[in-house]
């Protein structure tokens, strides 16, 4: 449950209780596949990401909670921005930009779905 950053920052306190090094790191573009939410199909779609960068033995790999295909080093999007670390000041606006766009996401499934129930 949770947006993409509180997803990764939970993740985060797990990695860190099991002392295994990650960061939190963002995308201000990222490229989703299409998808369902609320029953509803959206198409391909771009928007800002946040997930983390684990560390394991000598490299670092993308590990994002946000979706249950994903595994150490493969996950669902694709950055086409440049990745950063995201500074602890970026957390509350990037929580409040992830509110905003999902309550509008969320907002448009159900409008579509009572259209689509009308129509019948």
């Amino acid at each position: 449950m949770g947006y993409c950053q509180q997803q990764a920052l939970a993740l985060k306190l797990l990695y860190d209780r099991l002392e295994i090094e990650s960061r939190l790191v963002y995308a201000s573009k990222a490229k989703f596949p299409p998808k369902v939410v609320h029953g509803v199909s959206e198409g391909e779609s771009i928007s800002g990401h946040a997930w983390l960068r684990v560390r394991v033995g000598e490299e670092e790999r993308d590990v994002d909670p946000g979706n249950v295909s994903n595994i150490p080093g493969k996950v669902h999007f694709t950055a086409i921005s440049e990745v950063r670390t995201a500074p602890p000041l970026f957390q509350p606006f990037a929580h409040l930009c992830s509110v905003v766009a999902n309550v509008v996401r969320d907002w448009r499934a159900t409008k579509f779905k009572t259209l689509a129930r009308g129509q019948r």
